[in-house]
């Protein structure tokens, strides 16, 4: 890969960040909130539904603000290598919300120490693959909408 590609995937994770923790912390607090009785499956699909849009959202967000784009790459390229960017960052934000509440959850129910364990594995595991894998694809996405909608960034040609 080119390093100016990688040197946009590691800017746009930096500047999603903020964004990152924000949505970590929505997060958890829809986990906790769909523990309740009645109420709880409707925050149980509001927590489904924000994971899937706080990708795509904070690509959106995020790529207006980036700058000294590579020359020579088209727009999907660039909505790519920030989606990349975008998906670390958030993803990390997201797994680390969901063992917080996995552990909660398994402690509240009761668990034994391996069923911790397992819940946990389990957490990390589906939380790394759904999060890279379907992050990278909504975050391309909102990127690529935002470098869209945006005229006014423009994509560097070479010369």
């Amino acid at each position: 890969m080119d390093p100016q590609a990688i040197d946009l995937a590691k800017r746009s994770a930096l500047a999603s960040v903020t964004y990152a923790a924000i949505a970590g912390v929505v997060f958890i607090v829809l986990t906790f909130l769909s523990k309740i009785p009645v109420f709880g499956f409707g925050f149980l699909c509001l927590n489904f539904f924000f994971f899937l849009a706080a990708y795509a959202g904070i690509a959106y967000l995020v790529t207006p603000r980036l700058r000294n784009f590579p020359a020579g790459q088209s727009k999907p390229m660039l909505a790519l290598f920030t989606g990349l960017g975008v998906a670390a960052a958030v993803t990390v934000g997201v797994v680390v919300a969901n063992l917080i509440g996995n552990l909660f959850t398994a402690v509240t129910d009761g668990y034994g120490p391996a069923g911790i364990t397992f819940s946990l594995l389990g957490a990390l595991v589906g939380g790394l693959f759904g999060g890279l894998v379907i992050g990278t694809a909504l975050a391309f996405l909102g990127s690529y909408l935002a470098l869209d909608r945006n005229k006014e960034i423009g994509v560097a040609r070479p010369f």
